[in-house]
């Protein structure tokens, strides 16, 4: 303002204010200028993004850790994915056996042994419930129980 006032004052005219009302930009400049705000705009969404997943990995961490220690709680929280999903879309879901076994351990050892059980009767030819009963013995002197 001071360098107008210096040129107009030998005219006597003394200037108040100086208000810029438009101010034109090349358009590469302008396309330029928006390029770079869209680029810190990603970055900054990748650098929270990042942080997120490093956040859950760390709960991922915490979680495995616990179920680590009490496989119940597992099976509980898979049973629990499962009625929820069903609950919000009332959907068939198709489990595999595997995965039903893993829910119930004492009815996938009981399989198991009875399994094992019956294939080594059939194999030796011997009677499948002394083959039952002599799996079952063993299976509960390695900690498992039998089926009831």
């Amino acid at each position: 303002m001071n360098a107008i006032g210096a040129k107009t004052a030998p005219w006597g005219i003394t200037v108040g204010s100086v208000e810029i009302r438009d101010v034109a930009l090349p358009v590469a400049l302008q396309d330029a200028m928006s390029r770079q705000a869209q680029a810190e705009r990603e970055k900054q969404a990748r650098v929270i993004l990042g942080s997120a997943e490093a956040a859950i990995a760390g709960k991922f961490v915490e979680a495995a850790e616990i179920y680590a220690g009490h496989p119940e709680a597992l099976q509980l929280r898979a049973m629990n994915i499962i009625y929820e999903t069903t609950k919000e879309r009332g959907t068939t879901i198709l489990i595999p056996s595997a995965m039903v076994d893993s829910l119930n351990p004492s009815m996938a050892t009981a399989t198991a042994t009875t399994a094992l059980a019956l294939a080594l009767a059939d194999k030796d030819g011997a009677d499948p419930q002394v083959s039952l009963r002599n799996a079952l013995t063993s299976s509960s002197v390695m900690g498992a129980s039998p089926p009831s």
